[in-house]
């Protein structure tokens, strides 16, 4: 099979470069529309749940503005 990686695979990253969910005094002025925005310049496609996350409805909403997919989710 012929694969265009490009149509193929999606790349995603995780929240913690900017928010720690371990320890949440670290990134704690970072929101998630700073985030997603960061997310979508540095040339990524999605990102992974992060514990501050909001709920689906407003996490979609926001995704959607920046065309970003959730690649997975913090547990």
């Amino acid at each position: 099979m012929d694969y265009d990686t490009k149509k193929d695979i999606k790349w995603g990253i995780a929240p913690i470069g900017w928010r720690n969910d371990d320890i949440p005094s670290i990134g704690k002025d970072n929101n998630l529309q700073q985030l997603l925005s960061d997310i979508v310049v540095a040339g990524f496609q999605g990102t992974e749940v992060g514990g501050f996350f909001p709920g689906p409805e407003k996490l979609n909403y926001e995704l959607k503005l920046r065309n970003l997919k959730i690649a997975g989710q913090w547990f």
